[in-house]
């Protein structure tokens, strides 16, 4: 499905005090309408999560036939294009238009909010999200076409792997084929995030994104799982880092400090599958177990 988008950062910019855009209304079932303006050969239409702009214009575009050109002015069915879509979250967007000429934002603009809910059934959101180095797995989500992978140094950062597959399982270490991304390396230093949205070719909208938290490339090697419950840890004469960790997670513990007339002479596991990476000294550390 194709969208239709272009980005006005080059463009001059409104008034602070536009004017409504004429005739300008909303039903309750998300139907814009607004007459025409004077001069103005197309309408910037704003508000769509990961769209930008939709650029509305009189060249039989329709948007999912959301949009309608007559005598008087044009109307714009938000939840027919939202649910021709099928990628929107149900929520309250913010819309606004505006009326341009040539690359000139005009004095014309009108905002409104739209709660979106769809009658088109939205797939499950993946589940049980693991990562163990070289691949990410996640449950299959019934119906679902593909899988929409992005992986992240930080959540709010650009992507440095993205893919679109078919299976449940995504190889890190090998080239993306639907972006051509470069294949990630993993670092111990470095830290690791990635979300997984399943989507649907038939009648389904898709899924929120299921997203896994940011953790270290250490954690990401010894088979961190953002599904899995958080355990106890529990130190006796010294103190953790953290005081619940999931699988894979890396804990480092401290020894309290001792009296002059005593010594450190190691630590004992008490419970726990726990593999210290030196039990002698007073600072170390081990990789959390799937048990307190």
């Amino acid at each position: 499905m194709a969208l239709v988008f272009s980005l006005a950062s080059a463009l001059d910019t409104s008034a602070d005090a536009a004017s409504p855009m004429p005739d300008f209304r909303i039903t309750d079932d998300g139907v814009l309408s607004w007459s025409y303006v004077d001069g103005a050969d197309r309408y910037y239409l704003r508000g769509f999560t990961g769209v930008g702009i939709l650029l509305l214009r009189d060249d039989g575009y329709t948007f999912n036939n959301a949009l309608s050109w007559n005598e008087k002015g044009l109307t714009f069915d938000l939840k027919k294009y939202m649910d021709g879509n099928k990628s929107y979250e149900e929520k309250t967007y913010n819309v606004w238009v505006q009326a341009v000429s040539g690359d000139e934002i005009l004095d014309y603009e009108s905002r409104c909010q739209y709660d979106y809910v769809s009658a088109i059934p939205q797939l499950s959101t993946p589940q049980n999200l693991r990562w163990n180095g070289k691949t990410i797995s996640w449950d299959p989500v019934e119906n679902a076409d593909r899988y929409v992978i992005n992986v992240k140094r930080e959540p709010e950062i650009e992507s440095v792997w993205m893919d679109r597959l078919k299976v449940t399982e995504a190889d890190l270490t090998q080239t993306s084929d639907y972006h051509k991304s470069p294949p990630v390396e993993f670092s111990p230093d470095e830290a690791f995030y990635f979300t997984v949205k399943a989507v649907s070719y038939g009648n389904y909208r898709d899924s929120l994104a299921s997203d896994s938290e940011t953790v270290l490339g250490t954690e990401v090697l010894n088979g961190y799982d953002s599904a899995a419950p958080a355990r106890d840890v529990m130190v006796t004469g010294g103190i953790a880092d953290r005081q619940q960790a999931k699988a894979g997670q890396l804990v480092n513990i401290t020894a309290a400090e001792v009296s002059a007339d005593s010594s450190f002479t190691g630590w004992n596991v008490l419970k726990g599958d726990v593999r210290l990476a030196d039990k002698n000294s007073r600072a170390t550390s081990f990789i959390m177990p799937s048990t307190d």
